[in-house]
């Protein structure tokens, strides 16, 4: 139970919006590495995945090194020069790209990665059930968004949908406004709305509220634990971004994550006083 941790994030984010900025991700990494398990730690850089699949993906280009991310630059260095210390699906990806092998070659790069990762999930999330639940949820939207873009462009998604025991070709395939899963997932309907009103912010505007819903409902009661950590930077890493697009839509973001924390530790002081269990 990470309780000095949760409720110390309030006074570290406030602290950091003075001037209108925004905090830093890597500050609010390097709090949680202080405060955490070595464990319950590198549970929580499970959440920045992406970034180092960016980061993979751009190996031998020009680019700078995206944090946060699961491994740090000193660390992924060294791993270049052993791919064999990456996580299993990042090895054989650049083993296979040593020997000029493709496994997508119509996907990007970043896109291999991303199917090499999901097939590989199970074992990449171990035994902790909110990871596993978010990541098949986020490949929901993944694979909701190829289909509808494709689509809008004249183009066929079959062969670009990651596909699961739960997102099969018949969703790639279906005629069907919520692609036949709008019992599962009732967002699918508003999302095709979007892409066919064809504004980009209002789109990730519509995909974020989607997630920080799902990520709630992910964590119920939950208050101090850690997967209530990996639940806020999942939430502050759609906020940076948003930051780098709009510093005002940004800190509002911000603002609403830190109610959120202050509430929910007012809500569980207030439990314990009159007799709850954590």
């Amino acid at each position: 139970m990470y309780y000095y941790l949760i409720s110390g994030l309030p006074d570290l984010l406030a602290d950091n919006l003075s001037g209108g900025s925004i905090p830093s991700l890597d500050d609010f990494v390097s709090f949680c590495e202080e405060s955490m398990s070595p464990k319950d730690f590198a549970l929580l850089k499970k959440t920045f995945i992406f970034n180092d699949i960016k980061n993979v993906a751009n190996i031998g280009k020009d680019t700078a090194f995206i944090t946060p991310s699961f491994y740090s630059k000193e660390d992924f260095d060294e791993n270049v020069k052993d791919t064999d210390c990456f996580f299993p699906f990042i090895a054989d990806y650049l083993s296979d790209k040593a020997a000029e092998k493709r496994l997508y070659p119509q996907m990007t790069e970043e896109d291999e990665l991303i199917m090499r990762f999901y097939a590989d999930l199970d074992s990449f999330v171990g035994n902790n059930k909110f990871l596993a639940d978010y990541y098949r949820f986020e490949l929901v939207l993944r694979n909701v968004l190829t289909i509808f873009n494709m689509r809008k462009a004249g183009l066929d998604p079959t062969n670009f949908v990651i596909r699961t025991e739960d997102f099969g070709e018949n969703a790639a395939k279906s005629n069907n406004p919520d692609l036949g899963l709008g019992g599962e997932y009732p967002f699918i309907i508003k999302i095709a709305e979007v892409v066919q009103g064809g504004s980009l912010v209002a789109l990730e505007e519509t995909l974020d509220k989607i997630r920080f819903d799902y990520i709630d409902n992910l964590i119920g009661c939950e208050t101090f634990s850690v997967n209530v950590v990996m639940a806020y930077s999942l939430k502050l890493l759609c906020a940076a971004r948003w930051a780098k697009l709009s510093p005002e839509k940004g800190r509002s973001i911000f603002d609403k994550i830190v109610a959120q924390i202050r509430e929910n530790i007012k809500f569980s002081d207030e439990f314990s006083v009159v007799g709850g269990k954590r």
